[in-house]
């Protein structure tokens, strides 16, 4: 199909910042409906039990849909005025926080993806449930697996944590000419393999 099955969401609500990836299986629907109910309840969503609690009423509305689709789903809330957020992750997006001494990891990988047949995946037992605290000049990045598995199943030969790190060292003061740098990378593939091999979405915040 020629639509892109990932989604990407932002929002600040006073000194809240919400960001989200999907990366939909099977169709596009379950990925674009739960970024789309999270866009209508960010402001319900601030710590971590209020974001499962409108997590599991948003899979709870699909009960009388008749859909394939499943999706990974990542997403982030940091406060602006403590230095600290969470997250939480399903499937294989990743969520990185840059800074000038290295990249850090935040999420682990798991094999766990949302759908009508899966809805009980959605609580914290099951999630991949993360805080982090960040300093001024930090980057948050969040990402679908089109970037480091642009080489489809392929994550050796394809964007790795070097290359964003140093993509970072040269556009740390320009968050959007680093995501475009970034993206433009996985489309054209490292090291002579291939790329865009699979679609895309990627959030970044650079904390001021």
């Amino acid at each position: 199909p020629s639509y892109n099955e990932d989604a990407v969401f932002a929002s600040r609500i006073d000194h809240y910042v919400m960001m989200a990836v999907a990366d939909s299986h099977f169709g596009q629907w379950a990925g674009q409906s739960l970024l789309a109910g999270i866009s209508v309840e960010c402001g319900e969503m601030l710590d971590i039990n209020s974001a499962f609690k409108v997590l599991r009423k948003l899979c709870d509305d699909w009960s009388d849909k008749l859909e394939r689709s499943e999706t990974a789903f990542l997403m982030t809330c940091l406060d602006t005025n403590s230095g600290e957020g969470f997250g939480i992750s399903f499937g294989d997006s990743s969520t990185l926080l840059v800074n000038k001494s290295g990249l850090h990891r935040l999420n682990v990988k798991n094999n766990q993806y949302i759908s009508l047949n899966n809805k009980s995946a959605m609580n914290s037992k099951v999630a991949n449930v993360f805080n982090f605290r960040y300093q001024p000049g930090d980057l948050l990045l969040l990402f679908t697996d089109g970037i480091d598995e642009c080489h489809y199943r392929n994550p050796d030969s394809s964007v790795n944590d070097d290359m964003i790190y140093q993509l970072f060292r040269e556009y740390h003061e320009n968050t959007k000419e680093f995501v475009s740098q970034l993206t433009q990378l996985a489309l054209n593939g490292v090291n002579g393999q291939p790329g865009g091999q699979d679609n895309i979405a990627v959030a970044a915040y650079l904390f001021p």
